[in-house]
């Protein structure tokens, strides 16, 4: 029996994999030979392999599609929090007739409830760490992270930093500001 995000990965295959008639960057390239690599490596089921592949794919060349295989090769790994970021970016990403769209969207619906959900409001601008690894700033409306006891910190641009402890069960949301420290008033002497 074939996973259901498996399915959707492997119906965007053929659409990277297939010769192009036009002109291909060097990037285009290099990403269709990982890709390809990748496809190999999931059929093998060496997911690990796969799964770094497609990450390597996507680096050269940010198709929308190899973010599916990303999210199916995370899923199957139980790196669900993965997963989902990865379905996160192909639904932000990917044009709205994109025919992998019905499936990357029940593949979401169905990891979601295995992980939990941050959204992080910053009071300034900063730079913000989940578990000691950056976030971009302009995803922190969805953090994706798996269930547990979670550190964010983030640095404003005065060098004040802050930090919070989070905690987030499965299928939950959690909604966390992150605020420059206030001064520390000096005592009158």
């Amino acid at each position: 029996m074939m996973h259901r995000p498996l399915a959707a990965a492997l119906a965007v295959a053929a659409l990277l994999c297939s010769p192009m008639t036009f002109a291909q960057t060097a990037d285009e390239q290099a990403a269709r030979a990982s890709f390809k690599a990748g496809l190999a490596l999931h059929e093998k089921r060496d997911y690990e392999g796969a799964l770094d592949k497609y990450r390597e794919a996507y680096v050269h060349w940010k198709n929308p599609k190899i973010l599916a295989n990303i999210g199916t090769a995370a899923w199957e790994l139980g790196r669900f929090a993965d997963a989902a970021l990865a379905y996160d970016r192909f639904l932000e990403t990917a044009p709205s007739a994109d025919p992998s769209r019905a499936d990357v969207e029940k593949a979401l619906a169905e990891v979601l409830p295995k992980i939990g959900t941050l959204r992080v409001k910053l009071e300034d601008s900063a730079s913000v760490a989940l578990d000691g690894h950056s976030v971009a700033v302009e995803h922190l409306d969805k953090v994706r992270v798996m269930p547990g006891t979670h550190s964010l910190a983030a640095t404003f641009g005065s060098a004040l930093s802050t930090q919070q402890t989070v905690r987030v069960g499965a299928g939950e949301t959690v909604d966390v500001v992150l605020a420059p420290p206030k001064p520390v008033a000096a005592k009158a002497g």
